[in-house]
């Protein structure tokens, strides 16, 4: 295997490693979210992380009621 695919396998492993904490042990979802989220905003991924608050946003407000 090459290094590249060496790294994409262990991404993913510490990706599925990260969700199992968060869902199981994580004290502070919210503020966990929140952190990753600002983070994003802060990041040259801030208009896909604007685009996912906004379309978040509107689906759920309208379907509230």
């Amino acid at each position: 295997m090459k290094d590249k695919e060496l790294n994409e396998i262990d991404i993913d492993v510490k990706i599925d490693n990260y969700v199992k904490w968060f869902r199981e042990d994580c004290s502070d979802p919210y503020g966990e979210l929140e952190w990753l989220i600002k983070t994003m905003i802060r990041s040259k991924h801030k208009e896909d992380m604007m685009q996912v608050l906004n379309d978040t946003y509107e689906f759920y407000s309208n379907n509230l009621n």
